[in-house]
């Protein structure tokens, strides 16, 4: 769904597939408002929300996807002070911001 014209509102029909294990939905217009709707795809294993306005608050939800193990989030509103605390509260996941 990689730069498609996807809404927050749009996750809902996106959590329809439980077995959906990559999902790209960077560069649309995703707030994070709405990212609890993907608790349902408890076979997620890597989601990129690049380019998105997605906040490090906005992530506390994924912390119920048990095979979650990567989170693309460059050009997102994470901040650097952001980082230290997203990886303690996710271990397991490997988090890529980008190229600095």
């Amino acid at each position: 769904l990689n730069k498609m014209p996807l809404k927050d509102e749009d996750l809902k029909a996106v959590a329809q597939f439980p077995n959906l294990r990559h999902l790209n939905l960077a560069f649309t217009q995703l707030t994070g408002t709405t990212l609890g709707e993907l608790k349902s795809l408890q076979s997620l294993q890597s989601l990129s929300l690049a380019g998105t306005s997605v906040k490090a608050g906005d992530l506390a939800v994924l912390g119920s996807l048990p095979e979650l193990s990567v989170l693309y989030l460059w050009n997102t509103a994470v901040s650097e002070q952001d980082k230290p605390a997203l990886q303690q509260r996710f271990p397991r996941v490997h988090f890529e911001y980008g190229f600095k």
